[in-house]
């Protein structure tokens, strides 16, 4: 399987073979909608995937993102958090995912990895690694 970024989902910024960008501010997890919907929790959720998406937009990738049998996409997520209270990374992960893809539609051929919780007072952020990868 050789690796490169292909202009269906990426025409911005390059490094490391991969298109990546920061989204600024705490790591928000993904939320489901329970019997009893938290809406506090299910609005924050929703303002970071637009955040997701504005950042994503502007570091030139295509949205929504679509991955396929021959052409899979992976996301790697590495989240930086203000205190050792925080949501799971692999919810960040997850949150990210259902951004980029709006809602899960054309993720079927998407792999993902997150990195094990770090942590930076000052700057909290998660920092999102995009692959296109060719069968």
């Amino acid at each position: 399987m050789s690796v490169n970024v292909f202009p269906t989902i990426a025409r911005g910024r390059v490094r490391d073979n991969a298109t990546s960008f920061t989204i600024p501010g705490h790591p928000v997890g993904y939320y489901a909608q329970g019997k009893l919907p938290n809406w506090s929790r299910m609005k924050k959720y929703v303002e970071y995937k637009k955040k997701v998406q504005l950042e994503a937009l502007c570091h030139g990738l295509i949205l929504p993102l679509k991955a396929t049998k021959d052409r899979p996409v992976s996301i790697k997520v590495v989240s930086y958090f203000k205190t050792g209270v925080h949501c799971d990374p692999g919810n960040v992960l997850k949150g990210i995912v259902d951004a980029l893809f709006y809602g899960g539609q054309g993720d079927k051929f998407t792999g993902g990895v997150f990195h094990w919780p770090l942590y930076d007072p000052v700057n909290p952020r998660a920092e999102v690694f995009v692959q296109e990868l060719r069968n």
